[in-house]
């Protein structure tokens, strides 16, 4: 993994980090390449645990692996365009994601209906093939498009504001990574409201 993009990752998650501080070398054995995910966890010098750091590497061997990966073009229009970093990205988004559900007494199931609010080009999607009702909504129909000719799942091009056709009370389970800091204040609340609209009773967003 280029140490510059892992680098960069990392200090997001640990506070006072400097970007060019990590450098990271690891090797596996024969039996670990046959696990379908390997996880890095990390923690400080004296071995207290970094809280929520941790990174996902998917295995070449889960079901994600089979689907393609998106060119430069679609990468680029979310972040850096570096397969190993997109998927290990991810991998660890969808993680997070499941663990912080079940910990509000979500856990995801195959029956969870899912809305991946700013689903981009795919990057966590990717990793939730095993439930059955998906829904990827981006305001990026170039993306959009890409999603619905290549993965699994429904996807909806969406207005840069709502309302959406997103249909009422659909969705137990609605998240969205890196989207409401990118809206000014006014819009951030319109989209909250619509988020509230489209979660079901008891749901999660």
């Amino acid at each position: 993994l280029p140490a510059p993009e892992f680098a960069r990752a990392l200090a997001a998650h640990a506070p006072g980090c400097t970007t060019h501080a990590h450098r990271v070398r690891f090797e596996t054995t024969p039996d670990e390449q046959e696990r379908p995910r390997l996880e890095l966890r990390l923690a400080a010098a004296d071995g207290t645990p970094i809280e929520g750091a941790g990174f996902a590497f998917p295995g070449d061997r889960q079901p994600e692996a089979r689907l393609p990966l998106p060119g430069p073009e679609h990468v680029g229009r979310i972040g850096r365009n570096h397969p190993v970093l997109f998927r290990l990205l991810g991998a660890s988004t969808a993680d997070r994601v499941r663990a912080l559900a079940a910990a509000h007494g979500l856990p995801v199931t195959r029956d969870t209906r899912v809305l991946d609010w700013g689903c981009g080009c795919g990057r966590t999607a990717r990793f939730f093939t095993d439930v059955a009702q998906y829904t990827g909504a981006d305001v990026d129909g170039f993306n959009v498009d890409w999603c619905r000719a290549h993965l699994p799942g429904q996807w909806v091009t969406l207005p840069p504001h709502p309302p959406t056709p997103l249909p009422q009370d659909a969705f137990d389970l609605v998240f969205g990574l890196s989207v409401m800091t990118h809206l000014d204040a006014p819009v951030r609340a319109a989209w909250l409201a619509e988020l509230a609209r489209v979660t079901a009773p008891g749901g999660l967003a």
